[in-house]
């Protein structure tokens, strides 16, 4: 019997801020993938706050290394995307930073995207303002949903019933390479 062909998976995450957790997320999701589903999974990082090379054990850089079963691209310059896009992975996790102008084309392509944001009292204003920039692309845009990693349950269902964006609630992954059996239920709706 023939193996039958999935169609690759591009889910990209893209940040509403800095250091609210992108690639954090990123990371998690691939071993969620990886290790959890057991499908091939790499992830490309395109974001303007390069740290994904910091993971890379043996120290020489490297256009893409290998860490517990996903493959690394840090570092990425867009140009290459088609060309790994078409190679064999099942799934193509794009980190994407936060600089939506350097990357609004990638964004635009993926089969999911995720906009990371931050409800706290401090960021949930620069959460509304993508949810207002990203309103006026959603015909051109697939947003899966918001990511957030905290905040206010008042401010999640403002964001959901203004936007009509399901706003999820990241939990707590403390290793992004070992996934804890009570985050798989949070993977499994993201994929």
């Amino acid at each position: 019997m023939a193996k039958v062909h999935k169609e690759r998976q591009v889910i990209g995450f893209l940040g509403a801020d800095s250091g609210i957790g992108t690639t954090h997320i990123a990371v998690a999701t691939a071993n969620y993938i990886a290790s959890v589903r057991g499908e091939s999974v790499a992830v490309l990082e395109l974001g303007n706050h390069p740290c994904i090379e910091t993971m890379n054990k043996d120290g020489q850089q490297k256009e893409s290394f290998e860490l517990e079963g996903v493959t690394y691209f840090p570092q990425l310059i867009s140009h290459r995307l088609p060309e790994l896009l078409n190679d064999c992975y099942d799934y193509y996790i794009l980190d994407l930073g936060s600089d939506a102008e350097a990357v609004w084309q990638e964004f635009l392509r993926c089969n999911q995207s995720y906009l990371v944001c931050s409800l706290s009292p401090w960021r949930v204003n620069r959460t509304i303002e993508w949810c207002n920039a990203l309103s006026g692309n959603m015909k051109s845009i697939r947003l899966s949903g918001c990511l957030a990693q905290s905040g206010c349950y008042i401010d999640k269902k403002r964001i959901q019933y203004r936007y009509h964006v399901p706003v999820r609630t990241m939990p707590f992954v403390q290793n992004p390479f070992r996934i804890a059996k009570e985050t798989f239920s949070f993977f499994q709706e993201l994929l």
